[in-house]
């Protein structure tokens, strides 16, 4: 419990700390009960996380914000002692949307700022209230060529000069788009959530964020367990041999074994989980540690599959679609 004391040290000066709770619910529906979201969170603050992720589009902000503002009024937990993400969504992207974005989304999370404020993809659909617009063939309503993200992050450097943020950055970018964020000359992004874990390393995309001094967050770092669409031969983190014969040895689950992994690689992590048992399993990785021997049996035994978990399909016919290369 003591590394959750040790956090992350962010290029602007703010302090993350390295673990923290996932709250995208994984029904693509967004369907939730807010209850048990609420609930879930309120627990992981009982057990000491203090790092909770959301976003416009999972629909959790409200839960999210119930339940720290509880915990705040409880004594349990103070704002200043909570790092808060959230996320802006693509119907937002117009440099003079941004502002009044996250302006809702503090609204609806009742608080005055969010500790980290990302752009979620670097697509842009049609502004209004509907977050996947179609066009009158029923496809998404793409506006990448009226709305470049170079402009959206003019609108991030705003929300953090009013004070709505204390930290910007992005989420789901290639290291070609951000480059393009980089070249503005402007306020840097000091973090970059993307998918990282055993099964898939995006090696090259966490290299280039380390040398531009970017923390990198991975979302799914265990490889989304308990997604609808897998196939009986994909690799998962609980059945894994390498993870298990390494966590055996540390009478430790594969599943703190691949998040000691990442944290053992620079990286920080978000778990999600509804499970007080989970949430405690997923923060109780300060107390062992993989030889250089390990982390590389991990690297090559686990990595070799070399598998992406999110697609978000829906967004491929985007200019923007980060992963057409992929």
């Amino acid at each position: 419990m003591a590394g959750l004391n040790s956090p992350i040290v962010l290029s602007d000066g703010k302090l993350m700390p390295r673990v923290g709770l996932g709250t995208f619910q994984g029904n693509y529906d967004y369907s939730l009960d807010e209850d048990q979201v609420r609930e879930a969170i309120k627990t992981a603050i009982d057990l000491g996380y203090r790092n909770l992720d959301t976003a416009a589009l999972y629909q959790t902000e409200g839960p999210l914000g119930k339940a720290v503002n509880e915990k705040i009024e409880a004594g349990i937990v103070k704002r200043e002692e909570l790092f808060i993400t959230t996320k802006l969504w693509n119907n937002n992207h117009r440099k003079e949307l941004v502002v009044p974005a996250l302006r809702k989304s503090l609204a609806t999370l009742g608080l005055d700022y969010v500790d980290m404020f990302l752009i979620h993809w670097p697509c842009a659909v049609r502004p209004g209230d509907d977050p996947w617009p179609r066009d009158e063939q029923g496809n998404v309503a793409f506006e990448d060529d009226v709305t470049d993200y170079t402009e959206t992050w003019k609108g991030m450097i705003e929300c953090k000069e009013l004070g709505l943020t204390r930290s910007i950055g992005l989420s789901n970018f290639t290291e070609k788009q951000i480059k393009r964020i980089l070249d503005l000359g402007l306020e840097r992004p000091v973090n970059m959530q993307i998918e990282v874990n055993p099964f898939f390393l995006n090696e090259s995309l966490v290299e280039f964020c380390k040398r531009e001094k970017i923390q990198v967050t991975c979302f799914s770092p265990l490889h989304k367990p308990s997604r609808s669409w897998s196939k009986p031969d994909d690799p998962f983190v609980a059945t894994d041999e390498t993870l298990i014969n390494i966590g055996k040895k540390f009478n430790k689950t594969p599943m703190q074994v691949a998040l000691r992994f990442l944290l053992q690689e620079g990286l920080a992590v978000l778990p999600k989980s509804n499970s007080k048992e989970h949430q405690r399993d997923n923060i109780n990785i300060f107390d062992f540690e993989l030889s250089p021997e390990e982390v590389e049996s991990v690297k090559v035994n686990c990595g070799k599959f070399n598998y992406r978990v999110l697609w978000l399909e829906m967004l491929k016919e985007s200019r923007e679609y980060p992963f057409a290369e992929s």
